[in-house]
């Protein structure tokens, strides 16, 4: 619990430190102590030492953590969403007795589109129709009611119709999520749900539509027709600047719409046209909405770093970017442990090819070591790129013995294993060569050659320039 803890308070936004502090303060006496522990833990963070030094119990703390931020948050939502305010008010009117001003609110939320929230829309009704009901308004009964019954079944479609979306686009990530380029399926686009993706007319609400296209943006860099993958992920883009208050309500999925379009790009060789639409729209975007929460946070990070630096690697820019790589590798270092593995696999590898591109091979070894602790089981394609990179980092080095001892270890490997890259088989053999003739430029040229030759024979061209083995010898 002490290391959850420690984590807990270290993912703390300002306002969110001040609240809890404030919160402590006022209403958990005098003889302070769960304040006392949280402002120990605060001062040990800052400085980059994880010791607790608390004198009551960490898991009470951290319980009593939780419950003020879900009352944080709560307060939050409600005070910074309108349709909530009005709802509150709607609801003291109504109480109060004041029906014909209530009603009023009443409308002003049901002109709201639908996808900001259904669930308000859905309450504003209920309210509506049980103040009707327990105080015998006859009116309202006679001349609103089967319109609201009909506003009910349209909200209920729409929400029905979003669930499936949703639904359709978590089983096509959870398909894909340990094995992106092994073409491993399930059976979730066949017959029952094959009229959702059919056309994106089926999708009922802009959020619906969004779905639709990022799912089928999806399922063509799967089946790597780039050129669909570019249209439906700016299609996404493009519905979300349509409706543009979903921005402030989905940002992450906002982000996430950017990030696919990016990608799709990427794969396109489209760097430049990728990178300035990166730039254009954090141009355009509130900074403050990408610091609401850490998730926004991290998901703006991996956006406008991590995804950057992939542009930047894929368009052979490494050198020339070193600085602004050097600043995102220090807030990569700070956010890491909130990313997801997957991610946080594949952006880890990214600063071993900065280091072993500028020179600086030693600084790539404990990247390396971080991928090969974790990443078999999530990444098999970054964790057998890192093996490779680890020998390269070796050769450079000159540990000649450490070399060989890995050579022998990447053997082992590649008899219990499956390997993702065909030419991974081959590289012992490339390396034994290597060490005994490093200054046989034929050897260099061959092992290039067949590795690229193998990405293109088995459609991984997208992997060339995050082949480690171009940097043997720069």
């Amino acid at each position: 619990m002490s290391q959850q803890l420690v984590h807990f308070i270290q993912s703390l936004g300002k306002t969110e430190k001040r609240y809890i502090h404030l919160h402590l303060k006022t209403f958990s006496g005098s003889d302070n102590i769960l304040l006392h522990d949280f402002l120990e833990i605060e001062k040990s963070l800052s400085k980059k030492k994880y010791v607790l030094k608390i004198k009551g119990n960490g898991t009470r703390l951290y319980y009593k953590l939780l419950d003020i931020l879900s009352d944080y948050h709560r307060e939050n939502l409600n005070n910074n969403n309108i349709d909530y305010v009005n709802l509150n008010r709607a609801k003291l009117l109504f109480h109060k007795g004041f029906t014909e001003e209530a009603e009023k609110i009443i409308d002003k939320i049901l002109e709201i589109p639908s996808d900001i929230n259904h669930l308000v829309k859905v309450e504003a009704i209920e309210l509506r129709l049980m103040n009707a009901v327990n105080n015998g308004h006859i009116s309202y009964l006679s001349s609103n009611f089967e319109g609201d019954k009909t506003r009910l079944k349209t909200i209920s479609d729409e929400y029905t119709n979003l669930i499936n979306y949703e639904l359709l686009w978590a089983a096509s990530k959870y398909e894909n999520s340990s094995s992106y380029f092994f073409e491993n399926r399930n059976n979730y686009t066949e017959k029952q749900y094959a009229d959702f993706l059919s056309n994106e007319n089926q999708a009922l609400s802009p959020l619906a539509k969004i779905l639709y296209n990022k799912i089928k943006g999806y399922e063509s860099i799967k089946a790597r027709n780039v050129d669909d993958a570019i249209k439906y992920s700016k299609r996404a883009i493009d519905i979300f600047d349509e409706n543009k208050e979903l921005i402030k309500t989905n940002t992450i999925e906002f982000l996430k719409s950017i990030r696919n379009y990016c990608i799709a790009l990427n794969h396109k060789n489209k760097v430049d046209e990728a990178e300035n639409f990166l730039i254009e729209t954090q141009n355009k975007l509130n900074s403050a909405i990408l610091q609401k929460n850490i998730a926004t946070k991290i998901e703006a990070y991996t956006l406008f770093s991590l995804i950057r630096i992939d542009l930047i690697i894929n368009g052979k820019k490494l050198k020339q970017r070193a600085e602004q790589i050097e600043e995102a590798e220090k807030e990569f270092m700070q956010l890491r442990e909130y990313l997801p593995k997957d991610q946080l696999m594949a952006s880890t590898f990214q600063f071993i090819l900065f280091y072993l591109s500028s020179g600086n091979p030693r600084k790539a070894i404990r990247h390396i070591n971080f991928i090969l602790r974790a990443s078999d089981n999530t990444r098999k394609d970054i964790h057998e790129l890192a093996l490779i990179a680890e020998l390269v980092v070796h050769f450079k080095l000159g540990n000649v013995d450490l070399l060989e001892s890995k050579i022998t270890a990447l053997k082992k490997y590649l008899q219990k294993n499956e390997t993702v890259f065909g030419f991974t088989q081959t590289i012992p053999n490339h390396f034994n060569k290597l060490i005994r003739e490093p200054e046989e430029n034929k050897h260099y040229k061959n092992l290039l050659s067949e590795t690229e030759q193998n990405m293109k024979e088995e459609n991984k061209e997208f992997y060339l320039n995050f082949n480690p083995l171009q940097y043997l010898k720069n």
